[in-house]
């Protein structure tokens, strides 16, 4: 509302928008770039460092108050159902499962509201399948020519390394990780391609499955080519049309006219 005494018309204000958000409560010293502000990627970005390795158990005032404010700017990016997302209403789960990393590591220096942590876990069980599987957000980012059982097999294995990075506390901790754990065990000769079976590897041995040797072993086979040498294939794009499909990828004739 604008006060009786302002001629309507002439209030100043200033907002900041950047990447399609309103941030509320932003510090009253302007930051030296908006991309301390653009997305919730650059949030997670700078708050890694900082748990990862640069504050210590000592850290300083200044230290825990620079963590603190960057905590913050995080939790601008909640959503209402307790997920994380760069817009209103939007959820991403790799972003969800990245936050709720930094949370968890974070109360070893700041008091974390327990309630946050517990209501980012319920929204990732509530996204689990009965099978035990877990897919992408709709219209979240996936990798080049993934197809949806890898995307399936990707999703879960990250959060099933993220479960058991942060430590299984309860029941329906331990419950969401055994059945994304037996999920990825019974699909280990359902995917060929390397980044999905690195990452289902990587979740099985963190896991402690008994099946983590055979991925790790398929894994192995994928990633070398011929000659010996590391590598993961990708399929070949057909992304010039003047081709034909097949081996010999004849040309195909070019098509001209002539106007008279």
């Amino acid at each position: 509302d604008v006060p009786h005494s302002v001629l309507p018309g002439s209030e100043v204000g200033t907002l900041i928008v950047n990447g399609g958000l309103y941030l509320a409560g932003l510090p009253s010293t302007s930051p030296q770039s908006l991309i301390e502000y653009s997305s919730l990627a650059t949030a997670i970005a700078r708050l890694a460092p900082l748990i990862l390795g640069n504050i210590s158990s000592n850290a300083s005032d200044a230290q825990l108050h620079t963590l603190s404010t960057h905590i913050q700017n995080l939790l601008v990016f909640r959503q209402a159902n307790g997920s994380f997302g760069d817009h209103y209403n939007v959820s991403s789960h790799w972003a969800t499962l990245q936050s709720l990393d930094i949370l968890s590591k974070a109360q070893s220096f700041l008091g974390i509201d327990p309630d946050i942590l517990s209501q980012v876990k319920e929204w990732i069980r509530k996204r689990q399948k009965k099978d035990g599987s877990i897919s992408p957000c709709p219209h979240e980012a996936t990798i080049d020519n993934a197809t949806e059982m890898n995307q399936k097999i990707q999703t879960t294995a990250e959060t099933l390394s993220t479960m058991i990075t942060i430590g299984v506390e309860s029941e329906e901790d331990n419950e969401l990780v055994l059945k994304a754990r037996y999920f990825l065990e019974r699909n280990i000769y359902h995917v060929n391609d390397g980044c999905p079976l690195a990452m289902m590897s990587h979740a099985l041995v963190l896991s402690n499955s008994e099946l983590a040797g055979l991925a790790m072993e398929r894994l192995g086979n994928v990633s070398t080519n011929e000659e010996g040498d590391f590598g993961w294939p990708r399929p070949p794009e057909n992304t010039d049309w003047l081709y034909e499909e097949g081996v010999s990828q004849t040309s195909k004739p070019v098509l001209t006219t002539s106007v008279t």
